[in-house]
């Protein structure tokens, strides 16, 4: 009788660090991205989540399973037609697509520890608020830096992280929802802090990425909310003809404006076959998008079917001084949709396109429960999905080595949170 209570009080001890191992953990993992090499970050990802599969008896969660079950057949399509190319190669091609799937295991995984929505958002924010404090010190310590180019500015603190703009994103859709996560100054100071960091990164990825979500998480894309979409809509075009008529002069060189600079992101990404070396230099995620698609399209009807398999490398043509090294044969592009439909054909983009309709479908779901934490889930579900689907055209999106790795993670805990919310409980599989 003894031995049975000293279990039963053992057993909230356990679930309480578990819980903490797990927070732990997160914001080690929400955090590394920032600062630790992409190699580093993705071991670190795998060993935890053999140590949790080992330590569940070998056991996997079907919801998490069913998530991934899209990247995990795009993974075996391309390796299947990969058998002319170099294992190196194709080993390099498998970590592309395996490392987000580490990423949204990892969060599906560590939210099972986690399980309450508040302290997976106060995670976010708290590792959101070190990345800021890193990046802002900057310029608190070099003033002069602020009235630098764009240019010189990233290349002294960076280019900001991804983080940011999810606790930013988070801490406005809890203050809309009611939900409390830390006194209020002080979610203030941490909001600006966050802000602040986005605004100093001059990343045209981090701006339109807040943009987005900020619009879904404020509850802006309903029925009920069409005067003020519209008005947005009004906006984002007065936006975007003030940008397309930027003078020349502003485009390119030692002119170049933020204002050429967004500019300039429109033209940068359309493929085309550019001729002149500074027409390559400038618009270069065109021009690699131009000769993938031709590597694409060189290929017979099965190879289109199902892609030239991992390990494909396109050539250039010329030498690129591309990440400090002159390379000639590249595995990976910009635009993430060009990289799985050469890789693994129609088939495998079928297969991603299906795979971000499933996400933005489960917060549907979420979002028509009568749960507000489920309602709150769903719609960052949303905007995460609509976040990948938009950066796959311009930094890889999912398949991104480290910068959306943040989000990805966030992506599988709320998975996993609004899954366990659910009518019924996960169920391991052997």
């Amino acid at each position: 009788m003894m031995e049975n209570s000293a279990d039963c009080a053992g057993a909230p001890a356990l679930t309480v660090k578990k819980s903490a191992l797990s927070k732990a953990a997160l914001f080690l993992f929400m955090l590394a991205p920032a600062f630790a090499p992409a190699e580093l970050v993705s071991a670190l990802m795998l060993m935890v989540v053999a140590v949790v599969f080992v330590l569940s008896g070998f056991k996997a969660h079907r919801g998490m399973l069913a998530l991934a079950a899209p990247i995990l057949l795009l993974m075996a399509v391309g390796v299947a037609a990969s058998y002319q190319s170099a294992p190196y190669d194709i080993f390099k091609d498998v970590w592309y697509t395996l490392n987000p799937l580490l990423a949204l295991a990892i969060g599906y995984l560590l939210m099972h520890g986690i399980k309450d929505l508040r302290s997976l958002f106060k995670i976010i924010v708290f590792a959101a608020s070190v990345a800021s404090v890193l990046h802002v010190s900057y310029f608190i310590f070099d003033p002069g830096l602020i009235f630098q180019p764009a240019d010189s500015i990233r290349a002294v603190a960076g280019r900001g992280y991804f983080i940011t703009v999810l606790a930013v994103c988070v801490l406005a859709a809890c203050r809309k929802a009611g939900m409390k996560l830390m006194p209020g100054p002080i979610a203030a100071f941490l909001f600006l802090l966050c802000f602040s960091s986005i605004i100093l990164a001059f990343s045209r990825t981090l701006w339109t990425s807040l943009a987005i979500m900020i619009i879904v998480v404020l509850g802006f894309l309903t029925a009920r909310n069409l005067k003020k979409l519209a008005v947005l809509a009004v906006a984002a075009a007065g936006l975007f003809v003030y940008v397309f008529i930027t003078p020349e002069s502003q485009l390119a060189g030692p002119g170049q404006t933020l204002r050429g600079k967004m500019a300039h992101s429109f033209k940068e990404v359309m493929v085309s076959d550019y001729r002149k070396m500074a027409d390559i230099s400038v618009n270069w995620r065109g021009y690699e998008s131009f000769l993938a698609i031709q590597t694409y399209l060189d290929g017979d009807s099965v190879q289109h079917a199902i892609g030239r398999g991992f390990g494909t490398l396109v050539d250039l043509g010329i030498y690129m001084d591309l990440g400090g090294e002159k390379l000639r044969y590249i595995p990976i592009f910009h635009n993430g949709y060009i990289f799985v439909l050469v890789k693994t054909g129609v088939l495998g983009l079928l297969l991603y396109i299906y795979f971000l309709a499933r996400v933005l479908l489960s917060g549907k779901r979420a979002v028509n429960s009568p749960s507000q934490e489920e309602k709150l889930a769903g719609r960052l579900l949303i905007a995460i999905g609509l976040v990948l689907s938009a950066t796959t055209f311009v930094i890889a999106g999912f398949f991104n080595k480290s910068t959306l790795i943040p989000a990805v993670l966030l992506l599988g805990a709320l998975a996993s949170f609004c899954r366990s919310a659910g009518a019924q409980p996960e169920r391991p599989s052997a």
